[in-house]
């Protein structure tokens, strides 16, 4: 059985949580929190859905304040220079959609079967806003590509090597760069992972004018898998790039001991914690409060917080059954606190305030990803 299909047994067989499950009014900001997202319902056959939950901590009440039905599952949230979202397909992605922020469908891709590429879940939004930038896979060759689309249609105007095989995760830099996450696996049909052996993962700089490759960075072993971004920042103040890495060695033992974290600094990438925390296997990453990242990991239900000042360590934050989607809530342009997704609802926390946990207001399967509106 996978993931998705023990959600809604878990929901209750698992009492124990560190997260307090008690509903703290005062614990987070006044008002009701957005949280842009997609799911289904508890059977494999549901239909999946993207919509808008709204988190009232001071109502203790978690809602759907819209929803629109999509094609098949999603995977990756972006926000567009007018507000509006993006929703991605993943392996094989065959549609990306557009929708306004109250849920009005804008604009739609849709790829045939016989298309040369697919989408691979995440996309990003260019510096200036014009551009959607679109993770891509060439159909039988596994070579990554990054579609170049103009944001207003969605109609691809360019598309570039990723410098890699299966572009995940994209985020820009300070100066409109893309950095690609090339989590370098080969796949076959049914979404199968083959050739493991053969494995190329990199984190790759692209520059966004030409798609000119500016850099490229791998770790030593070849068999962590480059997946999740996130941008926080170190003591000194510079930004850090926290990537979420998945391990995929044959020995079960090794893989449950490997790192599940990796920083990019602007110059060098490395593993700045070795400990075995989360099972080899980073389901979600996102900037914490007072720095650093949460993590987590559905393999071991919790979220674990990686502290600049404490770099060799990670430190329990929550434990959480099914815990994967994360998204930062930030005030002022600050990390304040971060959503938690879980088998009973969604989490807030914060290092100094209370948390609030909120039930789901019906059985939903969460995606792995989904994208705090404020």
């Amino acid at each position: 059985m996978n993931r998705r299909s023990l959600l809604l047994a878990l929901a209750g067989a698992l009492p124990g949580l560190t997260l307090a499950e008690a509903m703290h009014p005062a614990a987070a900001p006044g008002g009701m929190l957005r949280i842009a997202a997609t799911w289904r319902g508890p059977r494999e056959a549901d239909p999946y859905f993207i919509g808008m939950l709204g988190f009232d901590s001071a109502a203790r009440t978690l809602r759907v304040l819209w929803r629109q039905q999509l094609p098949g599952r999603a995977h990756g949230l972006t926000r567009l220079a007018d507000g509006s979202l993006a929703v991605v397909a993943v392996r094989p992605g065959r549609w990306l959609h557009c929708y306004s922020a109250e849920g009005i469908p804008l604009r739609r891709v849709e790829l045939a079967d016989s298309a040369p590429r697919h989408f691979t879940g995440h996309a990003v939004a260019s510096l200036d806003g014009r551009l959607l930038l679109t993770g891509e896979t060439e159909a039988g060759e596994d070579r990554g590509f990054i579609g170049v689309r103009d944001a207003s249609t969605l109609e691809e105007v360019a598309a570039w090597p990723s410098g890699g095989i299966e572009p995940h995760d994209l985020r820009l830099d300070a100066t409109g760069a893309l950095l690609v996450a090339n989590g370098g696996i080969r796949r076959a049909a049914g979404d199968r992972k083959r050739d493991l052996d053969r494995m190329e993962s990199s984190i790759a700089r692209l520059d966004t004018a030409t798609g000119r490759l500016l850099g490229q960075w791998r770790l030593r072993d070849p068999r962590l898998s480059l997946r999740h971004l996130a941008w926080s920042q170190g003591l000194d103040g510079r930004p850090l790039l926290g990537i979420g890495l998945q391990a995929e060695h044959d020995d079960p033992a090794r893989r449950s001991q490997a790192p599940v974290m990796a920083l990019w600094d602007g110059a060098t990438l490395s593993v700045p914690s070795y400990a075995a925390d989360a099972d080899g296997y980073a389901g979600d990453i996102c900037p914490a409060p007072l720095g650093g990242f949460l993590i987590s990991s559905n393999r071991t239900n919790s979220a674990l917080w990686w502290r600049p000042d404490q770099p060799g360590r990670l430190s329990l934050v929550a434990r959480l059954t099914e815990a994967y989607a994360l998204g930062g809530h930030s005030v002022n342009g600050s990390a304040d606190g971060a959503f938690i997704s879980s088998a009973r609802g969604v989490a807030l926390w914060h290092p100094a305030r209370p948390h609030v946990l909120l039930p789901w207001p019906a059985p939903m399967v969460m995606e792995n990803h989904w994208l705090p509106m404020g």
